[in-house]
């Protein structure tokens, strides 16, 4: 708690870039965290309609508007506001910041998760020969990165990041799981989250019972289950 303040007091008093991006980054990894997807198709649904959403609004949308809206919009600032981007200075360039909006992150995360549970589960059985699928993902992302970082250097203008993000993870991860014979499970797999107690690494719980009664049929007959002093009572009563 007192490191969130002290993080929150810092962008308020500050507007420092660092203090920007460490919230956005906290605000990223909550967004993973409490949303998941349960299938490769789901995914794919997803990122690739983000991916048509990226390339038209920042080349298309000029024929429309006149203008690039996302250019417009998320381009270079001079000044930062609210931490909903990742932000970084630029060395030689006419502008103070670049940013990356925090989309890239959370929708390619949102995969990458997705194969890491489907890496981690027990509900399937998977090839475990060369690289996982969470393991050649993440290579993808990083390279996907790269490449966008280059693009923006090279031709000095603002890139949409899942264009190269986005088959930077697919493409490999689809083709592995093809030439493994793995594809269709991949695609579309059984549940992946196991009882929240086997997940936290407890053991699950014991079903409840009774303590154990010894009952007449159990100790021969039909021997009488009371005790003997009462036995006894009722048998004086009865003579």
């Amino acid at each position: 708690m007192i490191i969130a303040l002290g993080q929150m007091a810092a962008w308020l008093f500050t507007g420092h870039w660092i203090p920007t991006n460490m919230i956005a980054v906290s605000i990223a990894i909550t967004g993973m965290m409490f949303t998941r997807i349960g299938s490769m198709k789901i995914a794919f649904i997803l990122l690739w309609l983000f991916f048509i959403y990226d390339v038209f609004w920042v080349f298309l949308s000029h024929f429309i508007f006149g203008t690039s809206v996302m250019l417009s919009v998320a381009g270079p600032v001079s000044q930062l506001s609210l931490p909903l981007v990742i932000a970084y200075p630029r060395i030689f360039a006419k502008y103070s910041y670049s940013l990356l909006g925090l989309g890239d992150i959370v929708l390619p995360g949102l995969f990458i998760s997705y194969l890491y549970r489907l890496k981690s589960s027990t509900a399937i059985q998977l090839s475990r020969a060369g690289l996982s699928y969470y393991a050649i993902a993440l290579i993808g992302y990083v390279t996907g990165f790269v490449v966008t970082i280059a693009m923006l250097v090279v031709i000095q203008s603002g890139q949409p990041a899942l264009l190269y993000l986005v088959p930077g993870i697919f493409i490999p991860v689809t083709i592995v799981a093809w030439r493994r014979g793995e594809l269709r499970t991949v695609w579309s797999p059984p549940p992946l989250d196991p009882a929240p107690d086997v997940e936290q690494g407890q053991a699950p719980p014991a079903e409840l019972s009774s303590p154990t009664e010894t009952l007449p049929s159990e100790v021969g007959g039909n021997e009488d289950p009371r005790p003997d002093d009462e036995v006894e009572v009722a048998t004086l009563l009865h003579k």
